[in-house]
């Protein structure tokens, strides 16, 4: 499954799906309510890539930036099934690098893995 908000995007996946003769439910949406929705339908999956935009195009969107990352990680940590594996980018240079692993311990802590 692949979910972007940009449907020029979703195309491109989808035609490189087709081109190498692979399915892929390729779907334009909002990720934030997507993953929402996924969870309340019981669905769980074996691994998940999320790769969002920059969410911290200043120094000053740092704050809500963060918001977001947290935000987004839990909401795919839910839907890990156990083992799962969850890889998680980042190209947003305002956060940092130890702020970036930050992001992505505490949606861990939050859900009990150490």
């Amino acid at each position: 499954m692949a979910i972007d908000v940009s449907e020029d995007a979703v195309a491109r996946v989808r035609a490189n799906a087709a081109r190498n003769g692979v399915v892929v439910d390729a779907r334009v949406g909002n990720v934030f309510d997507e993953l929402r929705g996924l969870d309340r339908l019981g669905e769980r999956f074996d691994t998940i890539v999320l790769d969002p935009p920059a969410f911290a195009k200043s120094k000053r969107s740092v704050p809500k930036a963060t918001t977001g990352y947290k935000e987004i990680n839990l909401r795919a940590l839910r839907l890990l099934n156990p083992g799962g594996m969850l890889v998680t980018c980042s190209c947003s240079y305002n956060v940092g690098r130890l702020c970036s692993a930050r992001l992505c311990t505490k949606p861990l802590q939050m859900r009990g893995f150490t």
